[in-house]
């Protein structure tokens, strides 16, 4: 990337130039802006390396240090904007009209995609209906087998049925290189959060999305069992 301090003094070309990228010519009219401050930002940045706290007197003059670079920041910001506007509106102009033009074909897509797990869907079913006939008829030729080698006995009462595993169907190839298929997708379903493993409750996402929830119910004034709400400070600098 371009720097900016260097863009006036090596190539000396603003917005009208003809020659260069488009991001050369905004580089250039970025520079052109900003170079009346950068003896300002030369200073503050000597500033904060001299910068020292150690009493009241000396607190004061760092958040006056902040203070003041937050309103050069500021004034740099809005100027840079001057510069970046007319292109994020004209790439915005473009994006809205790219996305225009693929929304429909992208719906297109997931109606496709709809078809065929409908389709897929029902292909399992029967697989799974075919399967369960079998094993039926297996089970009804081993009880037969087995009454017709002992005498009748008591027997216990079977175990329930677990849950079938879905039946992963032949991958599908189309002419043109696509594959339609089956992929495994792990689900969790937490039926206990007493026993929950204390890895999973402190994983960085859990707990970023446990103190998001508990911030939002605090907000709305409801009381949260079991946990502890503390506060502490931080520092502030008004401008």
């Amino acid at each position: 990337m371009t720097d900016i301090g260097h863009t006036i003094d090596d190539n000396n070309r603003g917005i009208g130039h003809n020659s260069g990228t488009p991001a050369d010519m905004v580089m250039a009219e970025l520079g052109e802006k900003l170079v009346e401050y950068h003896k300002r930002r030369t200073d503050l940045l000597g500033a904060v390396e001299r910068c020292s706290v150690t009493d009241n007197d000396t607190i004061g003059k760092a958040g006056d240090l902040i203070a003041m670079i937050g309103r050069l920041v500021s004034v740099v910001e809005a100027r840079a904007e001057e510069v970046f506007e007319p292109h994020v509106l004209a790439v915005n102009a473009g994006r809205a009209a790219r996305d225009k033009w693929t929304a429909e074909l992208s719906a297109g897509a997931w109606s496709v995609r709809a078809k065929i797990d409908a389709f897929r869907a029902e292909q399992r079913k029967k697989a799974r209906e075919q399967q369960e006939e079998q094993e039926a008829i297996a089970a009804a030729a081993l009880a037969k087998a087995r009454e017709a080698e002992a005498p009748a006995a008591i027997e216990p009462p079977a175990p329930a049925p677990t849950p079938a595993a879905p039946i992963k169907l032949r991958a599908v190839r189309g002419d043109l290189g696509s594959r339609v298929g089956d992929r495994d997708v792990s689900i969790f379903t937490i039926k206990d959060p007493r026993k929950v493993d204390i890895q999973v409750l402190n994983h960085p996402k859990v707990q970023e999305a446990m103190q998001a929830a508990c911030r939002a119910l605090d907000r709305a004034g409801v009381k949260i069992k079991g946990v502890i709400k503390e506060t502490t400070l931080a520092t502030t600098v008004r401008k």
